[in-house]
C-alpha cells in the first residue's frame, strides 16, 4: 500500500469520522497488496535419491495435449530435462487433460524440473495454439514415493491410465502410443531419457512384468490414496517411510503418511474389547462424567490411523475439533494407571508400540 493510501486513511478516521468506512478501505487495500503479493509455497521436500510421483490436469479441466505434435513436445522437454538436471524418468503417461510421470531425484533438482518444463510447454503450447495465460491447474504436483515398497505398484497404475479411460483395452495396452508400458515390454527400443532398469529389475523377465501390468489387478490401497483427497504433503508410503525421511533430510518432515495406517473401525473395536464399553459410550459422554475409553480411543486413532480432527470428530460423536484436542491431550498426559493400561493394550492391540510407530 503506498504513502497516498496510508494518508488518506489517516485523513478519513481523523476528520471524517468514518472509522467503519476507512477501516474498510484499509482492509481491501491489504487484500490487493495480498493477491499481488502472495505469501511464498512451501518448497517441496526433495533429497538426492527421491522417488517422485509428478502429475498435474489442465485448469478448469481443459484439454493440454490437443494434438501429437503437443505430446512430443512435452517428452522432448523431459528429454531435455534429463539432460539438464539429472533427473531420471522411470514411467510416464500422457492423457488428453492430464499427464503422470514417475521420477527419481538423484541430485535434488526436481523443483528445478518442473519450473523448466511447466514454462517451457505452456508458453510453447500457447504460441503454437493462440492463446495467453495458465494452462496447468497450478505448479505441478509431486508425491513423495516409498519405492521400496510401492514403485512396482504405482507404474502399473500409471501404464493402466488409458485403460481405465477407455481409450484402449488391456489387450492393445502396448500399443498406446504415449505411455512407457510400450518400451517396457517391447524390448527392442527405449529412449535413452527413460529409465526402465530399476522397475524391471524386481521382474524375472519384461514378459513377468507384462502380465503384471495386465493383470488389472485391482489396487485397493492405491485408489484410496488417490481418491482421498489433496494431495499435498501426503507420501505414498507408511509412517516408517515419513520418519525415514525426516532423518534423511535432517529436519522434520512436513509430511503425512498416506499408506499403512489403521482403520478408524480397529481402533473402536480394539477398545471396546479391551475396556468392555458398549460402542455408543464411544460417540457420547455423560455430563460431568470422564469418559476414557473414549478419550483414548480417540488418541489412538489420532496417532495410527492419520484421520484428521475433523474426521475423528465425526467418527467419535465429538461437536467441534477443538473437543477432540482436549480429549486427545487428557489421554496422552494422563497419569491414571487405568488410562495408560488402555492406552497402551490398544496400542498393541492394533500392532502399534507406544509412540504409536507400527511394529515390525
Amino acid at each position: 500500500m503506498g504513502v497516498v493510501s496510508v494518508v488518506l486513511a489517516n485523513f478519513l478516521q481523523r476528520h471524517l469520522s468514518c472509522r467503519t468506512i476507512a477501516s474498510h478501505w484499509l482492509a481491501c487495500q491489504s487484500n490487493h497488496l495480498n493477491e499481488a503479493y502472495p505469501m511464498a509455497r512451501k518448497p517441496r521436500i526433495d533429497y538426492p535419491g527421491a522417488v517422485h510421483h509428478v502429475m498435474n490436469r489442465g485448469a478448469d479441466h481443459q484439454i493440454v495435449f490437443r494434438n501429437n505434435d503437443d505430446r512430443q513436445l512435452f517428452l522432448t522437454l523431459w528429454a531435455q530435462a534429463v539432460a539438464r538436471f539429472g533427473i531420471v524418468v522411470l514411467s510416464f503417461c500422457l492423457m488428453d487433460n492430464h499427464f503422470h510421470v514417475v521420477v527419481v531425484s538423484p541430485e535434488g533438482q526436481l523443483s528445478r524440473t518442473l519450473q523448466f518444463i511447466g514454462r517451457a510447454y505452456t508458453q510453447r503450447f500457447n504460441r503454437a495454439h493462440s492463446r495467453d495465460g495458465a494452462l496447468f491447474r497450478g505448479r505441478f504436483h509431486s508425491v513423495l514415493v516409498d519405492s521400496k515398497n510401492y514403485l512396482d505398484r504405482l507404474v502399473r497404475y500409471v501404464e493402466l491410465n488409458p485403460v481405465n479411460a477407455g481409450i484402449c483395452t488391456l489387450d492393445d495396452l502396448d500399443r498406446y502410443g504415449w505411455s512407457s508400458f510400450q518400451f517396457y515390454v517391447g524390448g527392442t527400443y527405449t529412449p535413452q531419457w527413460l529409465s526402465t532398469d530399476r522397475v524391471l529389475e524386481s521382474f524375472a523377465s519384461r514378459q513377468q512384468f507384462d502380465r503384471f501390468v495386465r493383470s488389472a489387478a485391482p489396487d485397493s490401497v492405491l485408489e484410496a490414496f488417490f481418491d482421498k483427497g489433496p494431495l499435498y504433503g501426503r507420501v505414498l508410503g507408511d509412517q516408517s517411510f515419513v520418519d525415514q525421511v525426516a532423518k534423511t533430510i535432517e529436519q522434520p518432515a512436513d509430511l503425512t503418511a498416506g499408506l499403512g495406517q489403521t482403520p478408524i473401525e480397529d481402533v473402536s473395536n480394539a477398545v471396546i474389547r479391551l475396556s468392555g464399553c458398549g460402542p455408543a459410550e464411544l460417540q457420547a459422554s455423560t455430563p460431568g462424567k470422564k469418559n476414557v475409553a473414549r478419550s483414548v480411543a480417540v488418541d489412538v486413532a489420532h496417532r495410527a490411523t492419520g484421520a484428521t480432527l475433523a474426521e475423528l470428530a465425526d467418527a467419535y460423536g465429538f461437536k467441534t475439533v477443538a473437543s477432540v484436542h482436549y480429549a486427545i491431550r487428557s489421554s496422552r498426559i494422563s497419569a491414571e494407571p487405568g488410562t495408560i493400561r488402555l492406552r497402551n493394550d490398544t496400542l498393541a492391540e492394533i500392532g502399534r508400540d507406544s509412540d504409536g510407530q507400527r511394529l515390525g
